[in-house]
């Protein structure tokens, strides 16, 4: 950083060298030490000091505050009063040359190093403001619009040369006295009602504001405006003025001039108050003047980018070519270019935020009092939506493109009066010739007529073409279809249509047309009729009664088997509605419509069963599907499909019939089983009171148990509706409380758990099962609690996995250690591990805590018997 340079005026020359040791230990050169007015002058021209200090008194013809007063008028340089006076004499005597500061004699370092810094940012800030006000002034003063700053008031406090003008005054000062004897609504407004309205608007922010409005020009004319301002605030959000901006928009042959010369140059203000003003240093290529509207556009504060160089806010790219363009606009303008002077660019400024923002600007280079060019005046805007728009019609452009050439069409034009075609480069495509092969793009009349189109399509092509150049209507316009031929002699479709033209007599003169290949379509055409036939041929042969309704279920058309089972032709039958076929029996009736409603609410509907009387009076049952036939995604019709099912149902009867008497049989066999049954356990009872002794007793009891449990298996499928399964819960429960009962076991001595999934089985396991609970369940009760212990019987029948697994515990004392269960003389025992086998099962047991038995097994297959 350069240091300041101080020039010391001091005629005392040890007081001299003093303040120079200073200044230069507090980072300052002195440029020289004078001690004369004449000598300080001098020395200025040549050294260009950036301050100066100066003793008031001094030797020769000029004192210090007359040498400050000379260097005030010529150089602007702060000056420094060194005095050892302090009368008020020489201090009011000072004020003349209006000095930075006063140091008085005798002063320490400090103050003088302080003074000194204090005085250099003052005459910076006051240089920055005069340079600030200075663009201001250019600004205001070279605008080709009007511009004002007035009070809310109605009173003006300065207008510029361009508003004076506009309104017919002689000067600034002329419009502002004539003015402000009343205010602008009594002067200016031919409408004096509408500036209350403005004023309103406008004090409600600090946005600007745009209104139409007239305005009386000082010899009684009225001209047209468009207004702008905007409420000036201070930092209390205080109102300080209005500062506005007038255009003149009235359409008078002069403005109309004036306007046209300069609108690019002059439009400090566009009917979008987004835009931005600015004038920017050539040679820094920083801005000197910016409005407030940047913060808008580009998301900086207008102090922040006041600070900031172009170069910040544009890609390097775009700033080389701005920087090329306009040192060559500059040279065009000296050499007497005028077109240089103003110039509309379009390029892409970097947001505060990073995203890109197109904009337009409009430069003007601003020439100077001397004929130099400093300065670029800007006006910014955000076209942001105008890209996006032209984006939009690009879009459009391309996909209205591609339409054209997925559909195959093409344009052309027909000069009436010289009958020739223009075509464009893809109807030639359509043809299979290109532009080589013709020359160009024209053609005349009766040439394409008898090379292109095919015989069967020229008169109609020719009426038509005719009819069109002969209408009188203005809106004509006409469709038609024919064949053409190809260059390579292939016939195709067009479908043609065109539109008339006319002069300002009404006379056509052109006609314009689009022709689109429908050779496609034509070939689907031909295979729907053909397609059609085979459908009708179907239709009519189906042996099912078919019937097409509409969705008022309205008869559209039926079969010939519907027609044979109604005996009613076919022309009877179309156009009734459903409901009034005497075939459907009214009971149905009601069914045929829900269905209908149903499926024409989107929901599908299953194929059902209705009856039918045919017209011999039989009763027929049909199965009925219901299909919907859309068009564009829309049902239009309803197809009837009804089967006829009678024999079949005859057939189901007589099964069903034959089912239930089986069911009967079967069932009355399980019953019979279980009465036999339960004779045998009746025998077995009686058996056991004509036997003295106790073990004779028990195996009676023992094999009664066991027959008790065949039994209530047949009982149980006997009062089941599937003969297949057996609900082991209710099963096993059942079984359970019978033994408690045959054993009398005494209510709450042994507790018996039950913990049973919900599992059906087959009857071949189901039976083994049920013998296997009822020989352990008996063992516990007889042997686990002897001397009337009490304890614990846990019976549980899990689902594992792809396995049951059938549990039976106690906590009694438990299978003497002696016994080994898998070779035991005990019957019950032996019946366990055989039953086990008899169901592929495997037997875990555990006395390590009572007795436990783990079997784990599964459902068995059923295995026909012969």
């Amino acid at each position: 950083m350069s240091k300041n340079v101080i020039l010391v005026v001091e005629d005392d020359s040890i007081e001299a060298m003093d303040i120079k040791k200073i200044l230069e230990t507090g980072g300052y050169n002195v440029s020289e030490i004078v001690a004369t007015g004449e000598e300080a002058l001098k020395n200025i021209s040549q050294s260009k000091p950036d301050l100066i200090l100066m003793d008031i008194v001094l030797k020769g013809d000029k004192n210090g505050i007359e040498t400050a007063e000379i260097i005030k008028k010529k150089y602007k340089i702060p000056v420094i009063y060194l005095t050892a006076h302090s009368e008020n004499f020489n201090l009011e005597k000072t004020k003349i040359s209006d000095p930075y500061a006063y140091l008085i004699k005798p002063f320490d370092s400090n103050d003088l190093i302080r003074t000194i810094d204090i005085a250099l940012d003052k005459n910076e800030i006051e240089r920055e403001l005069e340079d600030s006000k200075e663009n201001f002034k250019n600004l205001f003063e070279n605008s080709p619009i009007g511009i004002f700053h007035s009070s809310t008031e109605g009173k003006f406090y300065m207008v510029n040369n361009a508003l004076s003008n506009m309104l017919g005054y002689d000067s600034t000062e002329d419009l502002i006295t004539q003015v402000n004897k009343t205010n602008i609504s009594e002067k200016l407004y031919v409408d004096r009602t509408k500036r209350p309205n403005f004023i309103s608007d406008v004090l409600k922010d600090d946005k600007w504001h745009s209104f139409k409005n007239s305005f009386y020009k000082k010899d009684g004319s009225i001209i047209t405006v468009d207004l702008s301002f905007r409420a000036v605030k201070d930092e209390n959000f205080n109102i300080e003025y209005l500062e506005g901006f007038v255009k003149d928009i009235t359409r008078e042959t002069e403005a109309e001039i004036a306007l046209s010369k300069s609108e690019s140059r002059y439009r400090l203000i566009s009917e979008n108050t987004g835009d931005v003003i600015w004038i920017m240093d050539i040679d820094s290529w920083k801005f000197t003047y910016l409005s407030p509207s940047a913060y808008h556009l580009i998301g900086y504060s207008q102090k922040n980018l006041m600070q900031k160089s172009i170069r910040d806010i544009i890609t390097i790219h775009t700033y080389e070519n701005i920087s090329r363009n306009l040192h060559q606009r500059i040279d065009l303008l000296k050499a007497g270019d005028e077109s240089a002077q103003v110039m509309v660019t379009y390029l892409n400024i970097i947001h505060k935020d990073g995203r890109i923002v197109p904009t337009e600007v409009v430069t003007t280079l601003l020439i100077d009092e001397n004929g130099e060019i400093n300065e670029i005046l800007g006006v910014s805007r955000d076209i942001t939506e105008r890209k996006e728009s032209e984006k939009k019609i690009r879009e459009i452009m391309q996909k209205n493109e591609f339409a054209m050439a997925v559909s195959k069409m093409a344009n052309w034009e027909l000069d009436v009066e010289k009958c020739i075609f223009t075509f464009n480069p893809r109807f030639y495509m359509m043809l299979g010739i290109t532009f080589d092969d013709v020359g160009s793009y024209e053609m005349e009349l009766d040439y394409f007529i008898q090379t292109y189109a095919h015989p069967d399509f020229i008169d109609k092509l020719t009426d038509a073409v005719i009819q069109g150049m002969e209408s009188d209507d203005p809106y004509f316009q006409i469709q038609i279809e024919g064949k053409l031929k190809r260059s390579n002699g292939e016939v195709f479709w067009v479908n043609t249509w065109f539109r008339g033209e006319k002069d300002a007599n009404g006379v056509t003169i052109k006609l314009h047309g689009v022709n689109q290949d429908i050779t496609k379509r034509k070939i689907i055409e031909e295979s729907l009729i053909v397609s059609e036939d085979k459908y009708k041929t179907l239709f009519e042969a189906d042996p099912n009664y078919t019937v097409l309704i509409d969705t008022n279920h309205y008869i559209i058309d039926v079969n010939t088997a519907t027609t044979d089972i109604t005996g009613l032709s076919k022309e009877k039958l179309i156009g009734k509605h459903l409901n009034d076929l005497d075939i459907i029996l009214e009971d149905d009736k009601l069914i045929h419509i829900d269905k209908i409603i149903d499926l024409l609410d989107g929901n599908k509907v299953k194929p059902f069963e209705a009856r039918l009387m045919d017209k011999n009076g039989n009763l027929r049952w049909v199965n009925v599907r219901l299909t919907s036939i859309e068009k564009e995604n829309v049902i239009s019709f309803i197809l009837i499909i009804a089967s006829d099912i009678t024999e079949l149902k005859q057939y189901e009867n007589e099964i069903q019939d034959s089912l239930h008497e089986k069911e009967i049989l079967l069932q009355e066999i399980h019953h019979r089983v279980k009465n036999n049954m339960q004779i045998i356990s009746s025998l077995l009872s009686i058996q056991t009171r004509y036997v003295d002794d106790q073990e004779s007793i028990n195996v009676l009891k023992e094999s009664q148990n066991r027959v008790k449990s065949l039994a209530m298996i047949h009982e149980k499928l006997y009062k089941s509706k599937n003969f297949n399964k057996i609900y082991l819960i209710d099963y096993i429960e059942s079984l359970v409380w019978d033994l408690f009962y045959s054993y009398a076991i005494e209510k709450g001595r042994i507790k018996p758990i039950l913990d049973i999934d919900d599992i059906k089985l087959n009857i071949e396991t189901s039976v083994p099962c049920g013998l296997i609970i009822t020989e352990l369940v008996s063992n516990c009760l007889k042997y686990a609690f002897p001397d009337q212990n009490e304890g614990v019987l846990m019976v549980s029948l899990k689902i594992i996995d792809d396995y049951y697994e059938l549990t039976i515990s106690d906590n009694g004392v438990g299978i003497s250690e002696d016994i080994d269960f898998f070779n035991t003389d005990s019957l019950g025992l032996q019946l366990v591990n055989s039953l086990t086998d008899q169901i592929d099962g495997e037997i875990v047991f555990d006395r390590s805590n009572g007795t436990k038995f783990t079997i784990t097994f599964k459902e068995l297959i059923y295995k026909d018997r012969y």
